[in-house]
């Protein structure tokens, strides 16, 4: 196997040292193996391409030596043969992460948002959230998310939040809250909004009044830039 790359060797710098005719101009692919569709290997040399004549070999001829280092290059090759070890090729870097979705759910909190139900406008403000893929031993299709606003009924008579709030991602999915839904007894809303010392959103919010009010919703586990918004824009 060491005689045949000194023999490949000495063939590529013999052909590398064949004149002007060979070298006139600087070439990208100067020494590069390329493999054509048809399986046949080539060897660029001074802008010609050279057939690498190979030797068909079982698996176990192969297991008698140990594999080295990929070879992808004329210089690669003549190192080889020189006795140098080809060091491997630096990985490529990672590509740059998204960001994390509970980033995106701890940067709900603080936010506020307009809200409208029917005729009554509604002040609302997170003041917490939370994910969990489990609640109550219910498992969620993406995740739960778990967010407490503080609501200021700015309307005048009484009013809830039933079905007025709907949470967004940025790339424009949308998902509503489990009240009046089946997974609202799956996850135990009634006493999950105890726990949490928040009210339903179905249960009426006086004028004036600052409640809390506890919304889940069942969020794709990817969805980052979330955000609260008002299902009626009538106020």
């Amino acid at each position: 196997m060491t005689m045949r790359l000194l023999l490949l060797a000495g063939l590529v710098a013999t052909l590398l040292g064949a004149g002007p005719a060979l070298a006139a101009q600087p070439n990208p692919l100067q020494g590069a193996f390329l493999q054509a569709p048809d399986g046949r290997v080539w060897v660029i040399v001074g802008g010609t391409r050279y057939l690498i004549q190979t030797t068909p070999a079982t698996a176990e001829m192969l297991a008698l030596f140990p594999e080295g280092s990929p070879v992808a290059s004329r210089d690669e090759l003549c190192a080889l043969g020189a006795g140098a070890a080809v060091e491997p090729a630096a990985p490529a870097a990672a590509p740059a992460q998204p960001a994390a979705p509970a980033d995106s759910v701890a940067a709900l909190v603080g936010r506020s948002f307009k809200a409208c139900k029917d005729g009554h406008p509604f002040a609302i403000r997170v003041v917490e959230a939370s994910a969990a893929k489990t609640l109550n031993r219910s498992t969620a299709t993406g995740r739960w998310l778990s967010v407490v606003v503080e609501a200021v009924n700015q309307g005048r008579g009484n009013e809830s939040l039933y079905r007025a709030l709907r949470l967004r991602d940025e790339r424009g999915r949308h998902w509503g809250d489990v009240t009046g839904t089946a997974s609202a007894s799956a996850v135990d809303y009634k006493g999950q909004a105890v726990q949490a010392g928040a009210q339903e959103s179905h249960l009426m919010i006086r004028p004036n009044v600052p409640t809390r009010v506890l919304l889940i919703f069942d969020v794709a586990e990817d969805a980052t830039g979330l955000e609260l918004y008002s299902v009626d824009t009538g106020c």
